[in-house]
């Protein structure tokens, strides 16, 4: 097994809170850029807030070559609109999440400012996923931690 040696646990547990947020407020969330792969639907489109509760739970790990493959149950409690008003409750959210241990971590990157691997432009993931300037397909997978599904 390979051991990543920039891994920080914090920074990982507060990457799953950040990702699973985004899930979560998504109204698609197979078209945030940070998804890749087959997804159902988004079981939290009732949800009017989620406090990330700091907990994340290693559920499962697999290595295959440079691929790294866990799914994570991040603990939230999340606030459900019902047909007679509100609940609050807590519970884990699952991610299927996967990254490339080939490419270096970045702890300043961000998908509002990618730069481009052909024309070295710089753009904002999350509007589009083509490159402005050069028409290049951006692709998340040789960047950071990407979701391939949500339980």
């Amino acid at each position: 097994m390979t051991v990543s040696p920039e891994f920080s646990y914090d920074y990982f547990v507060n990457k799953v809170g950040t990702i699973a947020k985004q899930m979560i407020f998504s109204d698609d969330p197979a078209k945030l850029p940070i998804c890749v792969g087959e997804h159902v639907e988004n079981p939290y489109s009732d949800v009017v807030d989620a406090q990330f509760r700091g907990v994340a739970t290693l559920k499962s790990f697999r290595q295959e070559g440079n691929m790294i493959h866990v799914r994570v149950a991040a603990e939230f409690d999340l606030l459900r609109k019902t047909a007679i008003g509100y609940r609050n409750r807590r519970q884990f959210v699952t991610l299927a999440l996967s990254r490339d241990i080939s490419t270096p971590l970045r702890m300043n990157y961000s998908i509002k400012k990618v730069s481009c691997r052909g024309c070295g432009g710089s753009f904002d993931a999350t509007r589009t996923d083509r490159c402005p300037y050069c028409g290049r397909e951006y692709d998340i997978r040789s960047e950071d931690w990407f979701v391939t599904a949500i339980r």
